[in-house]
């Protein structure tokens, strides 16, 4: 997720490359406030058409959205992005590139002038051919020569079908001969984005799910279960489901979103369906998919087979502490906390220090347990919540256009955001000292992070975005356990690595999933195949996003994975990339530097 104010809106996990490793860096420079933006903006525009190395700053990004590249791609250096280019849009047949009306505007950076940004839209013959759109960031050089420093480009329509961004017009399509075009496993937010994109551009599919119910996903979650991520960021696509005057959307109503969002757009769901297996046929390039409904076995083919089983909470990490059969009371892992109620009276112990550790207090505090204990294994990020906001809300809010919303948090280069997101923060902090001060005085070990993208992206979590649940460690009704593990169980607690003793009648491990979508790709499609696929999320070492709607190694099966934001935007892009392969004129990425 890359969080970046554009100010006309205004305005412990490891993967394989993080954020500091990346390339690309933003300008510094000054400038003044009333340079004429728009007659910038022109120039650079139309120098699209043939793009040189002088056109733009040595050390520029590009990132292509399925619509140039044919796949999620970044490029950097002006050379290597000039020589792609031109070697691209000549192949594609690129033309008529426009500024956007009124798009044209001085971007400030922590308060300051940092460049000018503009959006541009253009056409592409090549097969198929399509529409695109685009922003572009310029800033003078040393000489004070205006230049492209960053560009995005985003396919938005395939020519002669509607645009996914469009509602669905008609019910879902049957079967042709008995073959899908796309089968999708999951009923989360991923999977009915992406069933209600594939309805919307016309191809036939079937989304199957292991529930009874549209939704149980979230219902199936502990009673307190609340987003940390407002209510319009977290919304569905087409029209407005969450009310976004309640700021953070409950998991009640994330599930009713979810069963509106399929009765609205009369999506084609089979719940109470577990996927067993799945087999390729090369020669007719379709999967035969072996399923369970209801208890009943069932075969159903499709050209495309789409993951949307969930990224992070599929697979519970529990540790192993010795002596679990000594100890007399309570243990479960959040997985299968529902709440504190039972235990009122009692004492509580939360091993855990992220998002839904915060949670499992609040609520045994609320609860009135005896005593509330938080075992901290490791130092933990602390994402100050006001200040997060400050950078979302300009977005994302009542009045918000949230597909242009989509397009500027997700669809730029994610170096370019991250360091954006990191400047302002670091500005935001500078005015706001001392804010974690009592928190460490409690005992509890924080680090307070300017890099919001790196702990969502990179790390896939294991942090703590603030909702003001560290008061209870501020105020003393929680207690901190902070610099030892939990090591083993004993009659009536937990002993840690010190030698101490913490007392509790429950136990809840909020110690996190295992991350990713591979391992149960593999299960379904076996071995040889599964082998062969990509892991799922974390960067690359172009930036982009391991795995989510690309291909990933073998042909015909995709992840769609991540928040409900990702499942918004990323699905448009999944939809116009099955189409194309269903029409005969299947996407090719680029493969060369």
């Amino acid at each position: 997720m890359s969080i970046a104010i554009h100010s006309n809106m205004l305005a412990t996990r490891r993967f394989l490359t993080k954020g500091g490793d990346l390339k690309g860096t933003l300008p510094v420079v000054s400038f003044e406030r009333n340079v004429d933006a728009q007659s910038i903006a022109i120039t650079c525009v139309e120098r699209l058409s043939n793009l040189k190395p002088t056109d733009l700053l040595a050390d520029s990004l590009w990132k292509d959205n399925v619509c140039i590249a044919g796949t999620f791609r970044t490029f950097h250096s002006s050379n290597i992005i000039a020589s792609t280019w031109v070697d691209m849009v000549s192949k594609q047949m690129a033309e008529h590139f426009c500024l956007i009306p009124h798009t044209a505007h001085t971007f400030e950076l922590a308060g300051v002038p940092a460049w000018i940004s503009a959006g541009f839209s253009f056409s592409m013959k090549g097969s198929p051919s399509r529409q695109c759109s685009g922003f572009l960031n310029a800033a003078p050089d040393d000489h004070g020569i205006w230049k492209i420093f960053s560009l995005t480009t985003i396919l938005e329509a395939i020519d002669g079908f509607p645009n996914p961004d469009t509602p669905p017009s008609t019910g879902p399509l049957p079967a042709k001969d008995g073959v899908f075009d796309c089968l999708v496993v999951g009923a989360g937010a991923c999977g009915l984005c992406l069933g209600a994109r594939l309805q919307s551009v016309g191809l036939s599919y079937l989304v199957v799910d292991k529930h009874t119910t549209v939704g149980d996903v979230w219902r199936k979650r502990y009673d307190s279960t609340k987003l940390h991520l407002n209510s319009t960021f977290s919304d569905f696509p087409y029209e407005r489901l969450l009310d976004p005057n309640k700021y953070y959307p409950t998991g009640v109503d994330m599930a009713n979103a979810h069963q509106a969002f399929a009765e609205q757009w009369r999506l084609n769901i089979q719940n109470s369906t577990e996927v067993k297996s799945a087999k390729w046929h090369p020669d007719s390039k379709t999967w035969t998919i072996q399923v369970i409904h209801s208890g009943n076995e069932d075969t159903i083919v499709a050209k495309h087979l789409v993951m949307a089983t969930g990224s992070g909470i599929s697979h519970p990490i529990t540790p192993s502490l010795a002596n679990r059969e000594t100890f007399h009371g309570t243990v479960l892992h959040t997985s299968d906390w529902k709440n504190a109620h039972p235990f009122t009276g009692k004492r509580g112990i939360v091993i855990g220090s992220a998002n839904s550790a915060f949670d499992i207090i609040e609520d045994m505090v609320l609860a009135n347990l005896s005593s509330v204990t938080m075992i901290q294994r490791s130092r933990t990020r602390v994402i100050n919540g006001k200040h997060f906001r400050q950078l979302t809300d300009p977005l994302y809010n009542k009045d918000s256009n949230i597909e242009l919303s989509d397009r500027l948090m997700m669809a730029t280069p994610y170096q370019h955001g991250r360091l954006m997101t990191m400047a302002n923060v670091a500005a935001m902090q500078a005015g706001d000292q001392g804010r974690y001060k009592k928190l460490g005085q409690a005992g509890f070990r924080y680090e307070e992070n300017t890099d919001f993208n790196g702990d969502y992206m990179e790390r896939g979590g294991g942090h703590y975005l603030d909702v003001g649940q560290t008061r209870y460690i501020e105020d003393g009704r929680v207690g901190v356990r902070s610099g030892f593990e939990a090591v083993a169980f004993t009659e009536d607690g937990v002993r840690l690595a010190s030698g101490e003793v913490v007392e509790g009648d429950v136990v809840v491990f909020a110690t996190g999933f295992r991350f990713g979508m591979k391992e149960g790709a593999m299960e379904i499609v076996g071995e040889e195949i599964g082998g062969r696929l990509d892991e799922f999320w974390g960067l690359d070492e172009n930036g982009d996003t391991r795995g989510l709607a690309k291909p990933i190694g073998h042909p015909n099966i995709w992840y769609l994975g991540g928040g409900t934001g990702h499942a918004r935007f990323y699905s448009r892009f999944l939809a116009l990339q099955i189409l194309a392969d269903v029409m005969g004129s299947p996407f090719v990425p680029y493969s060369g530097t």
